[in-house]
């Protein structure tokens, strides 16, 4: 019997030990959380997207107030690329992105920050980042989540 009482007296403690380390981790994080958050505000307002429109290439930031017209009733087809400013795979995807349109005058690319844009990203359901949509007519007919080849993003786009 004293067994028993024991083992459960060790395993509410440990559970209890669990639950307050838990905590612990949780209140540190949303600090970090908080910190990162503040960080990318600051990084946001220094690099903000340009909108660049020449003959060859047409690239616009885009929020929920210009989303309808740059995305949805674009005569063009739309790259939408969400993306975050601290991610290391957007700034890649990016890079693939400006070489591959550059060959495709007839494609807008429309750049959503998730970290100020968090109503676009969840209404199109993006969970992970760089994540590409190709929309035509105000459709998304494709989809793609991760770094992908200039080749792949290319046969994304026909």
């Amino acid at each position: 019997m004293n067994k028993k009482i024991f083992t459960i007296i060790l395993l509410v403690v440990f559970i209890a030990m669990i639950v307050l380390i838990s905590i612990f981790l949780k209140i540190e994080t949303n600090g970090s959380e908080e910190n990162i958050n503040q960080e990318s505000s600051n990084e946001i307002q220094k690099s903000e997207i340009k909108n660049i429109n020449t003959t060859e290439l047409t690239i616009v930031s885009v929020t929920s107030q210009n989303f309808d017209t740059e995305v949805l009733n674009s005569k063009k087809t739309v790259l939408v690329d969400f993306y975050a400013t601290w991610c290391e795979p957007c700034k890649t995807m990016s890079t693939i992105i400006t070489d591959v349109i550059k060959d495709n005058t007839n494609v807008k690319v429309a750049k959503i920050n998730v970290d100020t844009q968090v109503n676009l990203a969840e209404e199109y359901g993006v969970i992970s980042i760089p994540t590409l949509l190709v929309m035509k007519n105000g459709k998304e007919v494709r989809r793609s989540v991760g770094v992908i080849s200039k080749a792949e993003l290319q046969k994304m786009l026909k």
